[in-house]
């Protein structure tokens, strides 16, 4: 699961820090690795972006029901 990739991955290797603005660039470095660049197996080796976009629906727009 995500939040056992994140702990394992990210926390567990030492980019836990207290300066606050150096922990968010890295953790959106790595979360852009994660879901921009870095295949799944769940995803059948898709990365999220990708899978997103593939099985994303569009919805068709109705009507609106008050007039103008």
């Amino acid at each position: 699961n995500f939040n056992g990739t994140l702990q394992k991955e990210f926390i567990q290797l030492g980019n836990f820090t207290s300066n606050v603005n150096l922990f968010n660039k890295n953790l959106t470095e790595w979360l852009i690795e994660y879901n921009f660049n870095r295949p799944h197996q769940t995803l059948n080796y898709q990365t999220p972006i990708e899978f997103h976009f593939q099985h994303q629906k569009v919805l068709p727009m109705c009507p609106s029901s008050a007039s103008s």
